[in-house]
């Protein structure tokens, strides 16, 4: 799922090694910290914002994974949204990412993403809708986007060393 960058003046990484590479460059250098995240479209990219960073060297808990994993669907969805908004606790955070649950994530990311689609198509003639929903809602998207990003990028990686 290749898309049109919506941050194109940032630098462009091809792997995570290359962007944790730069940002590590740029704290020593300046002394602020960036953290790698992969872009909606495919690259990767460095951000000031640190709840995107996620520690990849620490490995999921396996009974948190296995805890998701029993979660209803209405439940799964939850620790999916707080994930999408950043407020999801790290093991939670890792567990999703876990193989064990890309399909279930993937799954729950795509019905998130058409439930906001209408949503917003819904209200396009509506014009006594908060101002500040549309924008809110949009950004809600777009990091939709970037979770199934991440999520199919994920799954490319675990068939590919599966396979090996």
């Amino acid at each position: 799922m290749t898309r049109r960058c919506p941050k194109p003046y940032k630098r462009r990484y091809d792997t995570p090694e290359d962007a944790d590479l730069a940002a590590t460059h740029d704290s020593l250098q300046y002394g602020n910290g960036l953290f790698p995240y992969l872009c909606l479209c495919g690259v990767w990219h460095l951000t000031k914002d640190h709840r995107a960073q996620l520690p990849t060297y620490q490995p999921a808990n396996p009974g948190r994974v296995a805890e998701l994993r029993s979660l209803s669907a209405l439940a799964f969805q939850h620790v999916v949204t707080a994930d999408i908004r950043n407020t999801a606790p790290i093991p939670d955070r890792l567990a999703l990412r876990h193989p064990d649950n890309l399909t279930r994530w993937r799954w729950t990311l795509k019905s998130l993403r058409t439930d906001i689609t209408r949503q917003l198509a819904a209200r396009t003639a509506d014009t006594s809708v908060n101002r500040d929903w549309r924008p809110r809602a949009e950004a809600f998207r777009d990091t939709v986007d970037m979770r199934l990003t991440e999520c199919q990028h994920l799954r490319t990686n675990t068939s590919r060393t599966q396979a090996a």
